[in-house]
């Protein structure tokens, strides 16, 4: 495979870290050091794989390959799962499927575990000519016991052909008690969004994306607004919209559709009040305030209650919306009770 790797080398000139030959030399000298200061093979393991890591975290996968190989050549290192793992995604970046598969067959069946066969379900999933492939794979990941984190059920959501089995690699995810992770909750996301499911795609993130560690992309949030918008819930399409930087347009946009087509309610008025809050758009939002008063009460007693509310009140604006101009003694004293409430948890009085 060395000869395989140099005439690569020398048919794509890459250079990287000065030439090629340099890299390895140092890489050689750095590890044979390591080798005359300690025999012992752990810490010498632990160089060559930061080098190897730091060169593939570079896009220098060829490098990276080369180093592997002259490490098991010289007999230097004992290879683990985790390394034969690392060198197959290297194969298969470098030479190609063919050659990747090649590798794979001549690992020691008690070296290949969840690792190795990640990294070969995440080759064949990389195209959907290779979907029989990906799929026996997935199947023997099953058979062995591997279907226990989410990264083979994303690579199989890589591939466009299985967005249809969304809800079958959901099933098998919780019969094997797998809980997705960000990069699976924005794909599934995705696809429910291009399908126009909007009842699964809600259902869905209403289920995961306020878990902890779960983050949605802006792209995802854009595609989740856009499918509520085409289902025609503004409103909640507003929402998504708020939480997207740059996109004070669309919110805009469809707030002005809303008002042209629909009977505007309470609950509307907040919402577009709050995604302008977030877009920090104060003006905006005084504005969409002053459109409030004539169709709604002259205070709604709900306000404090809304989490932006306490945005605007740091921010001094709530004198201009005419707060300070309300006539207490006409309203029940419940209203008096519920400001109280709102500034007794520590909110700045604004007037």
């Amino acid at each position: 495979m060395m000869r395989m790797l140099l005439q690569h080398a020398k048919r794509h000139m890459i250079r990287t870290f000065g030439t090629l030959s340099s890299v390895n030399q140092t890489s050689q000298h750095r590890l044979k050091k390591a080798l005359d200061r300690n025999p012992l093979v752990i810490p010498v393991l632990q160089q060559w794989r930061v080098i190897i890591k730091k060169l593939r975290d570079s896009d220098q996968s060829l490098q990276a390959l080369q180093v592997s190989e002259w490490m098991d050549e010289k007999g230097l290192v004992i290879f683990f799962p985790e390394d034969y793992a690392a060198r197959l995604h290297m194969v298969e970046v470098v030479l190609g499927l063919e050659q990747a598969e090649k590798f794979f067959e001549n690992i020691p069946e008690n070296m290949r575990d969840y690792t190795v066969y990640s990294a070969l379900l995440s080759s064949y999933t990389k195209s959907d000519k290779h979907l029989g492939k990906a799929k026996a794979t997935f199947e023997k990941m099953r058979e062995l016991g591997f279907l226990m984190k989410p990264s083979p059920f994303n690579s199989m959501l890589s591939l466009q052909s299985q967005e249809n089995m969304v809800e079958e690699l959901l099933r098998d995810m919780e019969e094997n008690n797998v809980a997705p992770d960000s990069l699976m909750v924005n794909k599934v996301l995705r696809i429910y969004a291009a399908e126009e499911n909007v009842e699964a795609m809600e259902t869905f993130m209403k289920m995961w994306s306020e878990e902890e560690g779960i983050k949605l992309e802006r792209e995802t949030m854009v595609v989740v607004a856009k499918a509520y918008a085409k289902a025609g819930l503004t409103k909640e399409a507003i929402e998504m919209y708020g939480g997207v930087s740059g996109s004070k347009r669309e919110v805009y946009r469809l707030w002005n559709e809303c008002k042209k087509n629909e009977k505007l309610e309470n609950d509307g008025y907040k919402t577009v009040i709050g995604s302008l809050l977030k877009l920090d758009d104060v003006e905006g939002a005084e504005k969409v305030f002053g459109e409030w008063k004539p169709v709604g009460p002259k205070l709604d007693l709900s306000i404090p209650g809304f989490a932006d509310f306490s945005v605007l009140c740091r921010r001094k604006r709530i004198e201009s919306w005419g707060v300070d101009k309300f006539d207490w003694k006409e309203e029940k004293c419940d209203a008096l009770k519920v400001w109280d409430g709102f500034y007794s948890q520590g909110h700045e009085r604004c007037w």
